[in-house]
């Protein structure tokens, strides 16, 4: 009986606390993320929102990269919230992803800044007015 017990216990228990996400993106630029710069085009993005991270993994090479993500939430950017999101801040000529929403979630979380971003934001390099530019990619539909 306590065995039975433990076993209905881990199951009510282990989907509650899964909050691992996978996507399918098409990113068409290089992009900075974390203190890493990757290579635009197809990649398997995981979230996991337990410990803070976001990995991405290139089709074209075996190489995951890991990104930490803070706990701090974001809202939703003008999307339809059963799909995943991607949010670059774009300085000059260079993306950083700054931002990610698992699908099917309102709230999203912030990529932890890295030194390269805060540089980039300090020069404000992106032209004219030095306001930096946002970029969404959205997972396509399935």
């Amino acid at each position: 009986m306590f065995f039975a017990l433990g076993v209905a216990a881990l199951l009510w228990v282990v989907p509650a606390g899964a909050q691992v996400s996978t996507m399918r993106m098409e990113i068409p630029f290089t992009f900075v993320a974390g203190d890493q710069v990757l290579p635009a085009g197809q990649y398997v993005v995981t979230v996991d929102q337990n410990f803070h991270h976001c990995r991405f993994d290139n089709l074209s090479d075996s190489i995951p990269r890991i990104v930490r993500l803070s706990p701090a939430t974001d809202s939703r950017p003008l999307t339809k919230d059963a799909k995943g999101t991607l949010r670059f801040t774009r300085y000059g000529g260079q993306h950083f992803l700054s931002a990610v929403w698992r699908p099917g979630q309102e709230d999203g979380n912030r990529v932890v800044a890295s030194k390269r971003l805060l540089e980039a934001a300090k020069s404000k390099g992106n032209g004219n007015d030095g306001s930096p530019a946002v970029v969404t990619v959205i997972t396509p539909n399935q």
